[in-house]
């Protein structure tokens, strides 16, 4: 019987590598997280109704990243009638009845959701190409590019 004996060279240049793609793509899911959270944030701005502003003005993207491999975002609006303001049943001021609808709909009840399910596949699909384009593996015609031609462009 004869013993066998192998050495993988280059085995710690391919592990860095490794590592290194995954960092870099985490930075990429972060930012694409960014960008939706702020693209939702401006969007749900649109539909909430106005009668002071503080509501709109108490609008805010909290991010966070609890653990090592994971990122939060959160749109929130922080007045005390928020809650109310979103979910409610209530008749609009003047002042919010002169605001345009938009895509996503009128101003009223369900301001931060409409956009969210509106657009929620369009947002998994910038998240997923902030992370490819991060990671410098791929390009993703249509999408990864920030020319206005793609998902991006049309976010920013």
């Amino acid at each position: 019987m004869a013993d066998f004996n192998a050495r993988v060279l280059g085995a710690d240049l391919v592990r860095e590598r490794i590592t290194s793609l995954g960092e870099r793509c985490k930075v990429g899911v972060r930012h694409g997280l960014n960008l939706v959270s702020a693209d939702l944030l401006e969007r749900s701005a649109n539909l909430a109704p106005i009668l002071t502003g503080e509501l709109i003005r108490s609008g805010r993207v909290i991010a966070r990243r609890p653990s090592k491999d994971v990122y939060k975002s959160t749109v929130a609006y922080g007045t005390d009638y928020a809650v109310y303001m979103h979910y409610g049943h209530y008749n609009l001021g003047p002042i919010s009845r002169t605001k345009p609808p938009t895509e996503d709909g009128p101003v009223g009840r369900m301001f931060l959701a409409r956009p969210f399910w509106r657009h929620r596949n369009r947002y998994e699909l910038l998240i997923i190409s902030q992370a490819v384009k991060g990671s410098g593996t791929v390009r993703v015609p249509g999408i990864s590019r920030g020319d206005g031609g793609g998902l991006i462009g049309d976010l920013e």
